[in-house]
């Protein structure tokens, strides 16, 4: 197997990749470079959509555009149009954290966490935005929120707190999006 460069993009922070189904691409965001990028593998056709503030993570919508966690809120956005639509803001009380990581679960809930941007302190929190744009705060003292996925059967949602440099497994509910039991997963050694 030999890695090959798709598209050279030149991104400030470019992450969260992920392949929508509904449109055949590649997807992803540049955190610094406030935009969201897609790539097209048949046709090699790529866009850059700027967006008015940093986005964090996304989720593609069935009826188009997506749910994302700009750095200081959940909306929904359509980057074609640059239409914002605020669900809510995050952590409005404290200017130092951010939305940073999240997926969407199989049922379709849109888990994000936050980080503190200044000093990593355990400051933030993970929520759970449902399908009718409900909000629930899932867990707190969270410094940098990453690779939050889930099992092949929706059991067990997988999250990560960067500084901590630990894999966590949780028992999820798919029927109510709830946490269960916490485990750790993975111990990274320290450097």
């Amino acid at each position: 197997m030999k890695a090959e460069l798709a598209l050279d993009c030149r991104n400030h922070h470019g992450e969260g990749a992920i392949w929508n189904a509904l449109d055949g691409r590649v997807w992803w965001t540049d955190i610094h470079g406030k935009a969201l990028w897609n790539y097209n593998p048949v046709s090699g056709a790529s866009e850059r959509l700027p967006a008015p503030q940093s986005i964090g993570c996304f989720a593609p919508r069935r009826g188009g555009g997506f749910v994302a966690a700009f750095i200081d809120g959940f909306a929904l956005y359509d980057p074609w149009t640059g239409r914002r639509d605020d669900i809510a803001p995050f952590e409005p009380d404290m200017p130092e954290t951010v939305l940073n990581d999240g997926r969407t679960d199989r049922q379709g809930r849109f888990i994000a966490g936050g980080m503190d941007a200044k000093n990593l302190g355990p400051l933030s929190s993970v929520w759970r935005l449902d399908p009718d744009l409900q909000l629930t705060r899932l867990f707190g003292s969270v410094r940098c929120a990453n690779s939050t996925c889930f099992s092949p059967d929706g059991r067990v949602m997988y999250f990560a707190d960067s500084p901590l440099g630990e894999i966590v497994a949780f028992d999820y509910d798919p029927e109510t999006g709830y946490l269960g039991d916490k485990r750790i997963l993975a111990q990274l050694p320290s450097g």
